[in-house]
């Protein structure tokens, strides 16, 4: 059965001899008392919620009246199973997408829903997989255990760009204009191999610039936990250089 669904049970005390046997049973749930509940009629029900992630072992036992000497069922236990709290993560089936440039910030959302109304523990989330030096935050960070969950918001923050690396694109841009100028000199005779050798690296330039920007794809996994159960949804970077 599922968690936090409401189970009855109901004892009968038959005699072998005739009469209506009076006085109380009680139920017991893996030999701890659940209820004790008085005889009607000769018999009793009890209605309760059992606990979740586990195999419960019902059994009655009567204490007897002036008439009838006491008995119990333990020889022949009801079995109950109920099915551990679970919850879900996202989507199972399909991938979430988040495209992000260098040194910028994205985000992407998802959503965390208890199966039966309530989560096993406090939910946490991880994220794996993400590109080299991008920080990651979750809002909230967490749900309770008792919550009824909600969406959670995933945001990725790439590394801002080295002064190292600025220093030498500006180097870069610089470059051809200074080839220009020397290849331009008349006066001064550059030798053969070393003009060469700029020009390719001119022409080797110019090829950047036309260029489309490189777009790199990694595979990321959220993962969210709740006690012993996790559930993870998958995430595909894309990041724009």
């Amino acid at each position: 059965m599922n968690p936090g669904q409401s189970v009855t049970i109901t004892a009968t005390v038959a005699p072998a001899t005739g009469g209506v046997p009076t006085g109380s049973v009680v139920f017991l749930d893996n030999g701890t008392a659940l209820q004790t509940v008085a005889l009607v009629n000769g018999a009793a029900s009890f209605a309760t919620t059992l606990s979740a992630g586990s195999t419960h072992a019902l059994t009655v036992s009567y204490a007897g009246d002036a008439n009838f000497v006491g008995s119990a069922s333990t020889a022949s236990p009801v079995s109950i199973t109920v099915a551990p709290l679970d919850f879900s993560v996202g989507s199972s089936t399909s991938a979430l997408t988040l495209a992000l440039t260098a040194g910028g910030s994205g985000s992407v959302t998802f959503q965390v829903t208890p199966t039966y109304g309530s989560f096993p523990s406090t939910v946490n989330f991880t994220v794996k997989g993400l590109p080299t030096g991008a920080t990651a935050t979750f809002s909230p960070s967490s749900f309770a255990a008792n919550s009824a969950g909600g969406q959670v918001t995933l945001t990725v923050q790439m590394p801002k760009q080295t002064a190292q690396q600025r220093t030498g694109e500006l180097m870069l841009a610089a470059l051809p204009a200074g080839l220009l100028a020397l290849l331009g000199l008349k006066r001064r005779r550059v030798p053969m191999l070393f003009a060469l050798l700029l020009m390719l690296g001119l022409a080797g330039l110019q090829g950047c610039g036309s260029s489309a920007p490189a777009i790199n794809s990694y595979s990321a996994t959220i993962t969210g936990t709740s006690g012993t159960i996790s559930h993870d949804q998958a995430l595909t970077v894309n990041v724009t250089h």
